[in-house]
């Protein structure tokens, strides 16, 4: 995963991201993170972004449509760096 997207991030970064719907990820503090995947040369990578969102109704794992990111995310700070 690379760091955030341009508007830097706002707070301590999360520790773990839950996907909430496609493309919005909920941290430990209900924080709401939009998440873009981007493929290039074989190599997908995920750029996140905090962004206020409305939480609404999370989606089960079965009700999302396949994809190649992960439904829950574990982060170090390695990747804040």
């Amino acid at each position: 995963m690379e760091g955030m997207a341009a508007g830097g991030h706002a707070g301590t970064p999360p520790v773990r991201l839950w996907v909430r719907r496609v493309g919005v990820y909920c941290d430990e503090h209900r924080k709401t993170w939009l998440v873009a995947a981007e493929e290039e040369e074989g190599m997908l990578r995920a750029r996140i972004q905090r962004v206020q969102v409305p939480l609404g109704e999370a989606l089960r794992p079965s009700q999302l449509p396949p994809s190649r990111l992960p439904h829950m995310w574990q982060l170090s700070q390695a990747w804040w760096c």
